[in-house]
Parts: C-alpha cells; sequence; structure tokens
C-alpha cells in the first residue's frame, strides 16, 4: 500500500517538474533508423586473437600484425571457418568455425556490434580491437526491419529515451540542491541490519538517518521493511556484496524518498480518497489469497474451519503451496530448525479473515 502511494506521488512529480522534448520529425526518425538499425539481427563469425593476460606494447602489436595477416588470407579467398578453427582463442566460436550465431543489435562488445552492422554480407572486417582482443569478422547475414514496419515503435522508442534522460537530470540536479547525503556509517549500518533482519529495534534506532537532504532524511525506518522482506539473495548482496553496490542502493533509495517528500511539499501526493482505494485493493488481494489457502471453505462443517486453515497454512509453509507474495517469510519459516502453526491463534485469524470478507474490517 506504500509504495502505491509513494508512486501516485512520484508520478505527479515527474508530469509537473521534468519537461520532455517528444517533437521527433520524420526526417530525424529516418536518419537515426538508419544510424541505429532498431531491431537488426546480424549472424556471423569471427576469429579472435586475445591478448595474453598483463601484455606488454610489443604484446599487443604482435597480436594486431598476426590479425591483419589472417584478415589479408580469409579476404583473399581462404576459408573462414578453417582459419577460425586453427587460429581463434574463443574456444566456443572456434570450434563452429568461428561462428557466433544470429544476434541483435546491441548483444555484442561495442567495438564488435559496430563493426558486424556496418558491413554487408560476405564481408570480411577489418581487425577490430576490444578490450580482450583483435577480431576478424565476417557478416554471414542480416535481418533489417523495414522503416515502415518499425518506425512508429522506433520513435515511442526514443520519446521513452528521452523522458528518462530528463528524469535522470531533475534526479540529480535536486539531490545537489538539498545536498542529499549518506551518513558515513551507512553501509556498516544497512550490512549489519541484513546479517540480522529479525531484530527488534526501538523508536530510536529507526530514526537514525542511513542519508540526509535538505527538508529530511532516509532513515533506518525506511530501509528496515526490505531487509524483513526476507529475500534470501537481497539479504545475502547486502550482507557481503560489494561496497559500492551496496552504497548505490542506499542512494538510489533515498533518492526515492526525497522525491516523495518533495512531491508531498509540493501537493502532489495521494488524496485520501486515492489512499482508501489503493487500501480496498489490498483487502481484496488478501481475499483472493485466503481463498486460494481455503481460509474460506464451502461448505463449512463444525470444526471444519480451524482444520482447513491449520492445513492450508502447514502446506504454504512446508513449501507443498506456493503463494508468491509470501514466498519470502516461508523460506524465512524453512530455513528454521522448527517450525510449527500456532493453534491458539487461528480462531483469531479465521475472524480476521471473515471480517475482510464481509467487508467489515
Amino acid at each position: 500500500t506504500r509504495q502505491a502511494v509513494e508512486q501516485i506521488a512520484l508520478a505527479r512529480l515527474a508530469e509537473e517538474e521534468v519537461t520532455v522534448d517528444s517533437t521527433i520529425t520524420d526526417a530525424e526518425l529516418r536518419e537515426r533508423f538508419a544510424a541505429e538499425m532498431p531491431g537488426a539481427r546480424a549472424t556471423a563469425s569471427q576469429i579472435l586473437l586475445a591478448f595474453p593476460p598483463s601484455a606488454t606494447g610489443s604484446q599487443r602489436d604482435s597480436v594486431r600484425r598476426h590479425a591483419g595477416g589472417l584478415r589479408d588470407r580469409a579476404a583473399s579467398g581462404e576459408d573462414f571457418a578453417a582459419l577460425a578453427r586453427q587460429y581463434s582463442s574463443d574456444p566456443g566460436s572456434a570450434r563452429f568455425g568461428g561462428s557466433m550465431g544470429t544476434f541483435p543489435r546491441g548483444q555484442m562488445l561495442p567495438e564488435v556490434d559496430q563493426a558486424v552492422f556496418s558491413l554487408g554480407v560476405g564481408e570480411v572486417s577489418e581487425p577490430v580491437e576490444s578490450e580482450i582482443g583483435v577480431h576478424v569478422l565476417r557478416v554471414d547475414g542480416l535481418e533489417i526491419p523495414d522503416f515502415d514496419e518499425m518506425g512508429e515503435q522506433f520513435r515511442t522508442r526514443i520519446v521513452e529515451q528521452r523522458r528518462l534522460d530528463a528524469e535522470e537530470a531533475y534526479l540529480n540536479g535536486l539531490a545537489g540542491e538539498l545536498a542529499l547525503t549518506l551518513e558515513p556509517n551507512a553501509l556498516e549500518v544497512a550490512r549489519a541490519l541484513a546479517r540480522n533482519p529479525g531484530a527488534r529495534l526501538g523508536r530510536r534506532a529507526l530514526d537514525r538517518p542511513l542519508a540526509t537532504f535538505q527538508g529530511g532524511a532516509y532513515t533506518v525506518g525506511d530501509f528496515e521493511p526490505l531487509v524483513r522482506s526476507g529475500n534470501p539473495a537481497l539479504l545475502q548482496a547486502l550482507a557481503a556484496g560489494p561496497d559500492s553496490a551496496v552504497l548505490t542502493l542506499l542512494e538510489d533509495l533515498s533518492k526515492q524518498t526525497m522525491l516523495v517528500r518533495r512531491a508531498e511539499s509540493l501537493g502532489l501526493g495521494a488524496t485520501p480518497a486515492e489512499v482508501d482505494s489503493i487500501a480496498g485493493e489490498a483487502r481484496e488481494l488478501v481475499r483472493d489469497l485466503a481463498r486460494e489457502i481455503g481460509l474460506f471453505p464451502a461448505p463449512e462443517s463444525p470444526g471444519g474451519s480451524e482444520d482447513a486453515v491449520t492445513l492450508a497454512l502447514e502446506r504454504v509453509v512446508a513449501g507443498e503451496q506456493e503463494i508468491i507474495p509470501l514466498a519470502g517469510i516461508t523460506f524465512l519459516l524453512r530455513a528454521r530448525e522448527e517450525w510449527s502453526i500456532r493453534s491458539e491463534a487461528l480462531g483469531a485469524t479465521l475472524t480476521r479473515a471473515r471480517q475482510l470478507e464481509a467487508g467489515t474490517g
């Protein structure tokens, strides 16, 4: 519910404060289409001569000369596949005569991508140098979509990219204007929370800032729901991942909080009616999930309701029945040495579920 409310605020803020130039002339569109070839696919082969580890300048020059000689041999008609099998450093493609298969624009190394999609079918490239070595490339096939087929889709993509660029520029500008700053111990605190996601925190701890900005802060209380989600991969990444990755995540989360506060200060937050509507949708989701695990059995027999609830919850916790929104919780429960359903709580749970079903909760 909180995320949905925040998304309303963020969408309104973007509409109010971010300006996007959506005008693209047909001439500009055709020029970019010809240059970027969106949707194009190529079938190509390569001979890769890799640079030795920590290669010296003379070693790199030797690799370049060798690649130039192989390129001349291939261009003069020698069997490209045989040359690739004999000389290529890429075992994955060498065993298939250098074939890299068919791939879309933008999938390969930038230097390789640029060279391949500038060649015609059957052409052999000049040696192309990348960070890993020198490539000799041959294009075996090209599929280029027609402008009339892809033009409008490409126009939409350009406008969307402009929107993303404008939003990023606005966000970075606002972060500078409001002096967004991570606290010196933010990384240490985030890792500690990830290593102990079940820790009970007092109000002072929850109010502790991980980042500050003019007029607000991103706090431990804002971060805590993320670690309490119980996502094992996320917790592992937070606890032991690279410092740079965790700091980037904290900065991004802090920026989102900053944006929400900005939207609220401008009166762009969700209205009470919208909050009520979102809460109603959440209750509907709860009811749907409750039906899925049998919280509303039919027909009902004396004592049957609590038996059905027990069985359904045990199946979920044991992993025999999957309910996606509870996946993180059930994983943590199964990871503990022992677990059981608390029978004394079933009555209250069932009563609450029925209140939701009746719309009185």
